[in-house]
C-alpha cells in the first residue's frame, strides 16, 4: 500500500516533468531493491509510457545522510 501511494506521486512527477531519474532516499531505502521494484510496478499504472520509458527509479547514494550532506553543501 505504501509503495502504491509512493508510485502515484512518482507517476505525477514523471508525467509532469519527464525526468531521466527519480532518486529515493532515507532510512526506508535500507530495505533494498524491494521498495524500488514494488514501487516501479505501480508506477506503470500512474504514468504515461512515453514519459516513463526513459526514467529510472534509483536509490540515493548518500542513504540516511542525504539531508545532512545537502544541508552542509548549501550552508544551512
Amino acid at each position: 500500500m505504501v509503495c502504491e501511494k509512493l508510485a502515484r506521486v512518482v507517476g505525477i512527477v514523471i508525467n509532469a516533468f519527464a525526468p531521466d531519474r527519480i532518486i529515493l532516499g532515507g532510512g526506508v531505502m535500507n530495505a533494498g531493491t524491494a521498495i524500488i521494484d514494488t514501487t516501479w510496478k505501480y508506477v506503470t499504472r500512474y504514468s504515461l509510457p512515453g514519459s516513463r520509458d526513459h526514467c529510472k527509479l534509483v536509490r540515493a547514494r548518500c542513504g540516511q545522510n542525504a539531508g545532512v550532506i545537502g544541508g552542509r553543501a548549501t550552508g544551512i
